[in-house]
């Protein structure tokens, strides 16, 4: 008797763990999809611009009386439109609008005349003449500009999604910053190559779009020297600590949403008091080749 009292509970104890498993195991499920999204994020920084390549749809607005006005609550951008990311949530991007290449206007028809009837009623469109819009290859006509409603307006904050953003395709211009080195140096004033690596930060502005990117970058790093001095009758090499300092142009060289980064510099090279009788490039210009990693995004 004993023994069956001992089975039944042993059993009712296998079967509660068996249903709290199966309890764990669907909350996780549940929560899978939350944990999911968060992670889904864009590599678009605060702050930065985003010019539409094409029409794209999706806007949210925040402003209540926008919301009124469209039922959908889903407003469209013409291409060339310029945004501003203010926050990135999520992957949920809240964007203002900084400049639109085209406004459309309600025209009121004129009051009539002896002469006859009155005009009719419709909408005018006028072109944006900003250095901005003019100077962009990005096509954008009067007709896409009436055929787009309703239409985001200047000035105004939107939520959109970043995945549907790069849907659409943008370029995006904004500040980046990182890290570099350099490994080899040329010297233009005695056509010299030199080895000696170069560790250091940078800063930069990059003009591109996701996988593709030109940045313009400034460095001020910390670079090891390696000369050769005369000891007696032999050449030792003595090592010693200096700064660099340069500016240079860095390229997107893979197609990724955080690509590797190449580029070329132009700089000099700073050494101490003390050893600036044993460095024949001190101050003087150089060129090199250099590889970069974003930290930014």
């Amino acid at each position: 008797m004993k023994l069956l009292r001992t089975c039944v509970v042993l059993a009712a104890v296998s079967t509660a763990t068996a249903s709290a498993a199966d309890q764990t195991e669907s909350n996780a499920e549940t929560r899978a999809p939350a944990s999911t999204a968060s992670s889904q994020m864009s590599t678009l920084a605060t702050g930065d611009l985003i010019i539409l390549k094409s029409a794209a749809d999706g806007f949210t607005p925040l402003l209540n009386d926008e919301k009124g006005s469209n039922g959908n609550d889903k407003f469209i951008a013409p291409p060339r439109t310029k945004l501003k990311v203010t926050t990135d949530e999520s992957g949920i991007l809240t964007v203002v609008v900084k400049d639109l290449p085209c406004d459309v206007k309600e025209v009121r028809p004129k009051a009539s005349d002896a002469a006859g009837p009155s005009a009719p009623e419709g909408s005018a469109v006028y072109m944006s003449t900003t250095i901005f819009q003019v100077a962009s290859t990005i096509t954008v006509s009067e007709t896409d500009c009436k055929a787009l409603k309703p239409m985001v307006k200047e000035g105004r904050s939107y939520r959109v999604s970043s995945t549907k953003l790069r849907e659409f395709g943008y370029n995006q211009l904004g500040f980046i910053y990182g890290g570099l080195i350099i490994p080899y140096k040329y010297f233009r004033h005695d056509k010299s190559l030199e080895p000696g690596t170069t560790i250091g930060p940078f800063i930069g502005y990059r003009m591109g779009q996701t996988g593709w990117g030109i940045s313009l970058i400034g460095t001020y790093a910390v670079t090891e020297i390696r000369v050769k001095v005369k000891d007696g009758d032999t050449l030792k090499d003595r090592n010693f600590w200096g700064l660099s300092s340069g500016i240079g142009l860095m390229f997107d060289v893979t197609k990724s949403e955080t690509p590797f980064r190449a580029g070329i510099m132009w700089g000099r090279d700073r050494v101490g008091s003390n050893n600036v009788e044993v460095y024949p490039h001190d101050g003087k210009g150089w060129i090199a080749a250099q590889l970069g990693w974003e930290f930014s995004r």
